[in-house]
């Protein structure tokens, strides 16, 4: 009676239509578009204390009102969107489009997406992905989630055992999906994550930890690296150094720091914000850098991914990263680099000193390179190699004709696909009729891809990738060899323990189980990763 009740008064207050269903958890209340059906800010998790794993939240008496935008995940860093905004440590939301049925998928459990949002992860939302179009498009229900970040989310301590809050907050909420999402009628043997930049790193993070392994059968990577991460036990001392320091009162006591409020924390916080990235080592979920846990086969081999990357990745990073200015001077160019810690042997090689003095386009290349172009080339060939799924390549060409940096005339750069992934107004796009048309193109192979079909020839190691351009979709034998000799002097710095990544048999011959064979740093012969 209750529940019919709540449905009358949501349709005498609202001007569209509402909608009720029943799930494990409870009733959840949300409303109708024309062409989806939209929950908003449900519940996957409480947290019981800061810097402890949350937990499933549990079954609620009566009906949860869906129809308004949970609170988001405290905010750092360059990413973060000027003006108020409704931060809470409280924050562990999700939000699910529901497609109206076509007369093919009436009474047929629909695909589930469920996308990881970016912001180099101290940043980010969920509700800035409107995703009702993709919905409709694709005919699959699309989630979108938030997850603690920073200094609440990737802050290890040494008195506290979890490490990567952030990535456990997402695990949880696909362990959520996995309990309710055929309620809104959604089929939980096909999950597909997807994400872009840190969301992408995220994703790969679960590609490689074993738990996450059964929450998920696919994986969509837009321009994704992955980065190479700090040391857990390194992390954590400097942490706790910060606390000490910055919260004497505390006297050294963890319940303190966590009763603090948490509007206190970043106006004290001096380090760089990338330090508050996720970490690897001892008593993370990764004991070891990504790309060499995935270069060691160490990942979910079952799982079909599709990955790839943008023309020119670094434009709008490095202006963001530079005060939203495209001025920079040699100096600048060389302190961009130390402050995103980028080795200083591709510093200097990358250096325009003595060409073209464009310091802004060179900054672009080489953050670009470091973080996201040669590291996704590696987790394409590495995952290639190994997996008995099916592995697939993009580049996105096309730049954006009206969006947040059209004054600047970039390139297809980071950022640039996400409207087109979602036929949305992301970074205040408007998209034009052909650029419709590339959307809706791109949405319907990459729906392709998640069904298991076959949208464009397979990837094999340095082959066939597509290309999405305004004028055509082609296809591309390989990668640039241009590309492919800037990323071979990247690899030693992303993945340390590669063999190929070394062009010097001293060097070569100071990595554990590489020998220098015709002039080539390679593997010893008995030692291999493959499974036989």
């Amino acid at each position: 009676m209750l529940s019919k009740l709540v449905l009358v008064f949501c349709q005498l207050i609202l001007t569209i239509s509402c909608t009720l269903i029943s799930t494990p958890n409870g009733d959840i209340l949300g409303y109708s578009s024309n062409k989806t059906d939209i929950y908003l800010g449900i519940r996957y998790g409480q947290i019981p204390a800061r810097w402890t794993a949350a937990q499933l939240t549990q079954p609620w008496n009566g009906t949860y009102n869906a129809t308004g935008l949970g609170a988001i995940c405290h905010q750092y860093g360059p990413f973060q969107l000027p003006g108020p905004s409704n931060e809470n440590e409280d924050c562990l939301f999700l939000n699910i489009w529901v497609p109206k049925p076509t007369t093919t998928t009436a009474n047929v459990l629909l695909p589930v997406r469920v996308w990881l949002h970016g912001g180099g992860y101290t940043a980010g939302r969920s509700d800035d992905y409107d995703s009702e179009n993709l919905a409709y498009l694709s005919q699959s229900i699309i989630v979108t989630l938030n997850y603690r970040l920073g200094i609440f989310g990737f802050f290890p301590l040494p008195t506290v055992v979890d490490r990567n809050l952030g990535w456990l907050d997402q695990q949880l909420a696909l362990k959520w999906i996995q309990a309710n999402i055929e309620s809104f009628g959604g089929d939980k043997t096909n999950v597909l994550l997807f994400g872009e930049s840190a969301r992408g790193g995220s994703s790969i993070a679960h590609l490689i930890i074993e738990s996450s392994r059964p929450l998920y059968s696919s994986i969509i990577l837009e321009s994704a690296g992955p980065y190479r991460l700090p040391i857990c036990v390194e992390k954590e001392k400097v942490n706790w150094q910060f606390l000490q320091q910055s919260f004497p009162e505390c006297q050294s006591n963890l319940t303190c720091y966590q009763n603090l409020d948490a509007s206190v924390f970043y106006p004290k916080f001096s380090m760089h914000w990338i330090s508050l990235w996720p970490c690897v080592g001892e008593q993370s979920q990764l004991l070891e850098q990504p790309l060499t846990l995935l270069r060691k086969g160490q990942f979910n081999r079952q799982a079909n991914i599709l990955a790839g990357f943008n023309a020119n990745e670094g434009q709008s990073p490095t202006f963001i990263f530079n005060g939203n200015n495209m001025t920079i001077t040699s100096d600048r160019y060389f302190d961009l680099a130390e402050q995103y810690e980028v080795p200083s042997e591709l510093t200097h090689r990358y250096d325009p000193t003595t060409t073209d003095k464009n310091y802004f386009n060179a900054v672009s290349w080489l953050l670009g390179d470091y973080y996201l172009n040669c590291p996704i080339i590696y987790v394409l060939n590495h995952t290639a190699a190994y997996s008995s799924a099916s592995i697939y390549a993009y580049r996105f060409l096309h730049p954006t004709i009206n969006w947040a940096f059209t004054p600047l005339n970039f390139n297809a750069t980071h950022l640039s696909e996400i409207p087109f992934v979602f036929q949305n107004q992301f970074a205040l796009t408007q998209l034009t009729p052909e650029e419709i048309k590339l959307s809706s193109t791109m949405i319907e192979l990459f729906t392709q891809f998640h069904k298991s079909k076959q949208p464009w020839s397979t990837f094999q190691p340095n082959q066939t990738m597509i290309l999405f351009d305004l004028e055509k979709i082609s296809f591309q034998n390989g990668f640039d060899e241009t590309l492919i000799e800037r990323c071979s002097h990247v690899l030693k710095y992303i993945d340390p323990t590669d063999c190929h990544g070394f062009s010097t048999q001293t060097e070569c011959l100071s990595i554990a189980n590489c020998q220098w064979i015709n002039e080539h740093c390679e593997p010893s012969s008995s030692f291999s990763f493959l499974s036989k």
